[in-house]
């Protein structure tokens, strides 16, 4: 089975689901924009004699209600749709690892089936998953925030306010890239141990006959060590992803703060 049929499978069974959740997921977006909106209103009202400020409290406690709903649907339709993938991609590997002859595993081992299972459809699964919100939401923000900016502010503003996404973005590319390749990395390694795992048990009646259980526990912990190093390496790339996506809004939102503070203390501009 080619790789594209297996997603199309998964998308036949699953796709209107997902698609749900990416919009449920889309539609939290757009309501957090009308948030700056609403508080700029809002304390336009203390210049009026606190006209009207009751009813953005009522907006406030409304919109975030509908965000939560948005949030539980998107949450239960993407990531549960995206855990089923995962359930079906295991049947399936597990099916088609049954059906595979035993010269094959005699010739390459079962490193390889044993690292597909493990690493690569967990893999899948953040990427189809997490890492899909994470997209969404650097994207949208990006481009809908700097439409909005440009239209309600200025050019150059949003420039200056925008400008730490972008490099924000370019630099979550060119790590994702060097992840994937130290989690390859790893998987090559997790794939080696599993077939030095097989053989060691397979052959332990031997190597107690020889004696070699020293120069065996050695070499086993050398190549454990290596796998260490190998997912370690992954984790501290991935440390410094992670929050590297959580933090971008909120630097353009502290730079925002800055600038636009500035301009609004000088008369340049109102809240």
């Amino acid at each position: 089975m080619k790789s594209i049929e297996l997603f199309m499978q998964f998308f036949r069974r699953e796709g209107w689901v997902y698609a749900i959740g990416l919009t449920m997921l889309i539609a939290i977006d757009i309501a957090f924009l009308f948030v700056p909106q609403f508080i700029g209103n809002a304390i336009d009202t203390l210049s009026h004699n606190k006209e009207g400020l009751v009813n953005y409290i009522i907006y406030f406690i409304l919109l975030f209600i509908i965000i939560t709903i948005l949030k539980v649907i998107s949450r239960r339709t993407l990531l549960g749709s995206i855990r089923r993938m995962e359930y079906l991609f295991r049947e399936i590997l597990c099916r088609k690892a049954l059906q595979i002859k035993t010269t094959y595993y005699e010739a390459n081992g079962p490193g390889k089936v044993m690292a597909l299972m493990t690493n690569d459809v967990t893999s899948l699964r953040v990427a189809l998953g997490l890492g899909v919100m994470i997209v969404v939401d650097i994207i949208f923000y990006s481009i809908v925030g700097s439409i909005i900016l440009i239209q309600k502010i200025d050019g150059l503003l949003a420039f200056k306010i925008m400008t730490p996404v972008f490099f924000i973005i370019v630099t979550i590319f060119v790590l994702g890239r060097k992840l994937r390749a130290k989690q390859r990395s790893a998987q090559a390694t997790y794939s080696d141990m599993t077939e030095f795992g097989q053989e060691l048990f397979q052959g332990m009646d031997v190597i107690r006959a020889f004696n070699r259980e020293r120069i065996i526990s050695h070499s086993f912990e050398k190549i454990n060590k290596l796998n260490y190093k190998k997912n370690m390496e992954v984790a501290l790339l991935d440390s410094v992803l992670t929050p590297l996506t959580r933090i971008a809004p909120f630097i353009c939102i502290s730079i925002s703060i800055f600038i636009c503070g500035h301009l609004a203390v000088n008369g340049q501009m109102s809240i």
